[in-house]
């Protein structure tokens, strides 16, 4: 695994200020094609992200979403996809490719609401790559994948990933009693605080949380610029 729980959330640098607010001045000229996630509150994503979208059986919609969502965040954030595949290429330390078959990286917005001032958000990890079909014949590496994200504005009190050093790929080697003394051992998280303009890479398969916005005021918003990548039949897939 390129990151373990010694060292969770690893950040990088990635765009200045001036980028990030081209950015987010592009991201909300094309509000129009933002797409409501959460029955309650203003969560929305654009673009096509598998793990809302995808099916392993059945990813038709997802692909849909992907052919219709790509080709406008490759005309508007060219710029933004090229930066993040050579982060993601001197990180894993190998050349990385995007596949506009299915979903390239996309964004979260989560706008300032009472929904998201509580931890509402699940604890998981990143399997994402289960919910694509792919085809025959497909050798995906998941032990080595990664999960990034870029963070381009954040409200009054920041953000960020709550994370539990629990790696899930250790756990069907345990037994249930084994399970649950490693689960009470760290039942409290490390919060990893997302900055502006900086990427964070994690393994994905660590259990974490999106943090809540309790000091979130009106107007304000968490937006990111979401993306996983894992070798496909030994080349590295960024997607979402």
């Amino acid at each position: 695994m390129l990151i373990d729980a010694s060292a969770p959330v690893r950040d990088r640098e990635l765009l200045d200020a001036a980028q990030v607010t081209s950015v987010l001045e592009r991201l909300h000229a094309l509000r129009e094609c933002w797409v409501q996630r959460h029955p309650d509150g203003p969560f929305y994503t654009f673009g096509a992200p598998s793990y809302l979208d995808g099916d392993a059986h059945d990813d038709s919609r997802y692909r849909a979403r992907a052919a219709h969502d790509n080709p406008l965040l490759r005309e508007h954030f060219s710029d933004l996809l090229e930066a993040l595949r050579r982060a993601i290429e001197a990180f894993v330390g190998a050349p990385a490719e995007y596949d506009d078959t299915i979903g390239l990286p996309g964004f979260h917005v989560f706008e300032a609401h009472p929904a998201f001032r509580t931890p509402v958000a699940s604890i998981h990890v990143d399997r994402q790559y289960r919910c694509i079909r792919w085809p025959d014949g497909t050798e995906l590496d998941e032990r080595r994948q990664i999960s990034a994200t870029v963070c381009l504005q954040l409200p009054t009190g920041g953000g960020g990933l709550r994370v539990w050093p629990v790696d899930s790929l250790q756990l069907p080697d345990m037994d249930a009693d084994q399970r649950r003394a490693l689960l009470q051992r760290h039942r409290t998280p490390e919060l990893h605080p997302y900055q502006v303009g900086r990427l964070a890479l994690h393994s994905g398969h660590l259990f974490h949380q999106i943090a809540p916005m309790p000091e979130a005021l009106p107007g304000e918003a968490r937006v990111t610029l979401q993306a996983h990548a894992l070798p496909r039949n030994g080349r590295w897939l960024i997607y979402w």
